[in-house]
């Protein structure tokens, strides 16, 4: 699928149900009606987010974005992207590295410092942070550990080294994006969707009582996805 500014309007106003705001974790219930948690993680231009932001304010669809603080643009200032962000009605949200960050470095630190830093940064630009989006790793390291290890929740997948677990709440968070409840995980990581877009789409919009979580990267609208991949 091509996202020209025409082909991304077309693709999300074909999805036939409301767009909201991921729940708190405590208020995550089973599915009344089709919803689709619509998220951004931006790994690598934030500019590319102020875009699509807008765009979809226009289509009044609302979504989260959220910020990586190991990615480049986080070294800069980017106040300004993350207020003209939240002026479109959109919420801001944290790509948590912090596992991965503490092991590249050493596990000198304790890893609350990488939880605790890029949150205040966030929130003193002005980010009403309530979620969190675990970053993948790096190949070489999903065997061993991935960044939502940090949290005391019960993924599929579980740390094989001693890394020290935290509530959500002590950092003033409601949600991890990976363990709210849906149907269908649609997203276009690797640059390739994961689904049919097409195809997962209408079987979507052709039952009831469904959530999806819909995830596309922040990049380039003019950008070209690959195929499917086989499923």
């Amino acid at each position: 699928m091509n996202f020209k500014d025409t082909d991304y309007r077309e693709f999300l106003l074909s999805i036939k149900a409301p767009f909201v705001f991921f729940p708190s974790i405590e208020n995550d219930k089973p599915a009344t009606g089709r919803k689709v948690y619509l998220r951004h993680d931006i790994d690598m231009r934030i500019d590319r987010a102020v875009f699509m932001a807008r765009l979809e304010a226009e289509m009044g669809i609302r979504s989260t974005y959220f910020v990586l603080d190991t990615a480049p643009y986080f070294g800069v200032d980017i106040q300004k992207e993350i207020t003209e962000i939240q002026s479109y009605g959109h919420e801001i949200g944290w790509h948590n590295d912090a596992a991965q960050a503490w092991y590249l470095t050493g596990r000198f630190k304790p890893i609350r410092e990488f939880i605790e830093t890029p949150l205040k940064k966030l929130r003193d630009y002005g980010a009403k942070v309530r979620g969190t989006a675990g970053h993948f790793v790096a190949h070489e390291n999903e065997l061993i550990f991935h960044n939502y290890n940090i949290w005391k929740l019960k993924f599929n997948f579980q740390s094989v080294i001693p890394i020290e677990q935290f509530d959500l709440s002590e950092f003033g968070l409601e949600y991890e994006t990976y363990f709210i409840k849906n149907n269908i995980y649609f997203c276009d990581s690797g640059n390739e969707w994961n689904h049919n877009p097409v195809s997962t789409v209408q079987d979507f919009n052709s039952k009831d009582n469904r959530v999806m979580q819909l995830l596309i990267f922040a990049k380039n609208p003019n950008y070209r996805h690959r195929k499917p991949r086989r499923q």
